[in-house]
């Protein structure tokens, strides 16, 4: 089968993690392509590619691009029998689908709708909801005969667990690109200084994570004169990601929106505690805090309240995740991504 993957970027996310996992499983029986819209490319990200995957760099730099006049025609020239796009909006760029083609969508943000949807109904062979959040917005503009959830997978091979606990928390890890509408890397900074003016200067608080709005995030923690409490660490390679992520006592996600949140799904996975903000994407992975503290999101006081309670009240939430590692490997497991895909492929 050749298999065509659909990406505006390909650099540290969600979505590309998610791909690079299981475009290096399907192409020990399958020919895979990926194919990426955008000029934004992370070397190191396709150097974890395995060496039979085929990538197609389009590499546009403004919405109106020359180089988006050869996008429609890959499918073809790959003669790909699955053109899976990682976008719901990608159909403006392919006005022709082939007979024997089959169009397959993954939408990854319940707040990305397109307002031509009626067409993806019409030319979508299915379409794929990362959460429930996502696949009931999906249900109330599609087809639901179409729609199916299909978690993004995590390969927790790859990661060495957490298997130490100190008494109380020492070191906090905050992940993902400081994009604050998205993901509110300014809500935990304001948080923290709330934290150290309680009293509490033996905690750091590490930031993994490039984007716009980083150095709004640097110069926030200087004015607040933050600086001997957090550090900033830009990109971090995948490889130190899956092997120091079980290092810190304590991971804080405190995004305002998010369709699944796999970051929190890998912490709890790998048996790393977490903080989350209540958002539909971590109500799920966390069990509406089964396996998780959630606080209001938005709400400053409320984060800072939940990091007072976990440093006071630490070993309930290790025992909480001890419990739990197992049942949320097995829920979020890339196998079980790879099988509902082969079905929707096959189907």
């Amino acid at each position: 089968m050749k298999i065509t993957h659909i990406v505006y970027s390909f650099a540290n996310g969600g979505i590309e993690t998610m791909l690079v996992n299981i475009a290096n499983i399907q192409v020990k029986t399958n020919e895979v392509v990926i194919v990426v819209i955008n000029d934004i490319i992370d070397n190191s990200l396709v150097g974890k590619l395995d060496d039979r995957i085929k990538c197609v760099f389009i590499r546009r730099k403004s919405k109106i691009d020359v180089h988006l006049l050869k996008l429609p025609f890959i499918p073809f020239l790959l003669k790909s029998d699955i053109v899976h796009f990682h976008d719901l909006s990608m159909i403006k760029f392919f006005p022709f689908k082939g007979v024997n083609c089959k169009w397959i969508f993954t939408c990854h943000n319940y707040t990305k709708i397109p307002r031509y949807s009626y067409i993806i109904n019409k030319k979508a062979d299915h379409i794929l909801a990362i959460s429930m959040i996502v696949y009931n917005t999906l249900c109330e503009k599609f087809d639901k005969k179409k729609i199916s959830l299909c978690y993004n997978g995590i390969n927790y091979t790859k990661f060495l667990a957490k298997t130490q606990y100190n008494n109380s928390v020492k070191n906090i890890v905050c992940v993902g690109r400081f994009v604050f509408k998205q993901k509110g890397q300014d809500m935990l900074i304001q948080a923290i200084k709330k934290i150290v003016d309680k009293g509490y200067n033996d905690i750091h608080f590490t930031f993994w994570g490039d984007g716009e709005d980083l150095k709004k995030a640097i110069r926030m923690v200087e004015e607040l004169h933050l600086t001997a409490n957090v550090t900033f660490e830009g990109n971090v390679d995948y490889s130190r990601i899956n092997n120091d992520f079980r290092n810190f006592d304590l991971c804080i996600q405190p995004s305002r929106i998010e369709g699944f949140g796999l970051v929190a799904a890998e912490a709890l996975g790998i048996g790393v505690p977490c903080i989350l903000s209540n958002i539909g994407g971590h109500l799920e992975i966390a069990e509406s805090g089964k396996y998780a503290l959630i606080y209001n999101v938005n709400d400053i006081d409320s984060l800072t309240e939940a990091i007072i309670y976990v440093q006071n009240n630490y070993q309930e939430l290790n025992d909480a995740i001890k419990v739990n590692r197992a049942a949320i490997q097995n829920r979020f497991s890339i196998d079980n991504t790879i099988s509902i895909l082969n079905s929707v492929y096959r189907n």
